[in-house]
């Protein structure tokens, strides 16, 4: 890979992978608390899927090529290089996650206020994050697109198949009837550090 090339290249990928996930919010589902009326509980579901012109995309930037896999899970994809064409930087930015981005989900009301968050990511480093009453830590998002990099050729593990994310929580009925939204947004994992 041309030297000249390396900006485009990072910042093309940053911006395709920032962002890789077509998302769906079912409506949630509230339901009082039959032995505390003054308590429910909320339960959202999150669909995640990969964009249908995600992998085109990648491979405009990169030419990717699938290789057979064991794994019915995911389909592998590859692209291999001479030794010094994957610059040092770019391996770094994939070795250390500067790619991978973590879903948040937040209820606000009806003034955009946040009544609660979901941060839902495997392997947080949870010391980076101010943790407190309004905030939940999850782990059980699977993502559906995992990069790896080595000096010769960077690897794409990319899952086809959508990705349920299930949310509850239990809050007095007077906040869950001020609910308005429910959102999702990814942030990169330094974004989310830095953010909460």
């Amino acid at each position: 890979m041309e030297r000249e090339n390396l900006n485009t290249t990072r910042q093309a990928m940053y911006e395709l992978l920032l962002n890789p996930y077509l998302i769906q919010i079912n409506e949630p589902n509230i339901t009082t608390l039959p032995y505390r009326p003054h308590r429910g509980t909320i339960r959202i579901e999150v669909s995640y899927q990969l964009h249908p012109d995600l992998l085109e995309e990648l491979t405009d930037i990169l030419p990717f090529q699938q290789v057979d896999t064991r794994d019915d899970n995911y389909s592998y994809l590859t692209f291999q290089a001479d030794y010094s064409d994957i610059p040092f930087q770019l391996q770094r930015d994939i070795q250390l996650g500067h790619y991978r981005t973590i879903p948040v989900v937040e209820l606000t009301d009806e003034q955009g206020r946040i009544i609660h968050t979901f941060i839902d990511g495997q392997y947080l480093d949870l010391r980076e994050i101010n943790q407190h009453d309004g905030l939940s830590l999850l782990d059980h998002f699977k993502p559906l697109l995992i990069m790896t990099s080595s000096r010769s050729d960077i690897q794409l593990y990319i899952k086809q198949a959508p990705y349920v994310g299930v949310y509850e929580l239990e809050l007095p009925v007077s906040i869950l009837e001020s609910l308005a939204e429910v959102r999702v947004r990814f942030y990169p994992i330094l974004d989310l550090y830095e953010r909460y």
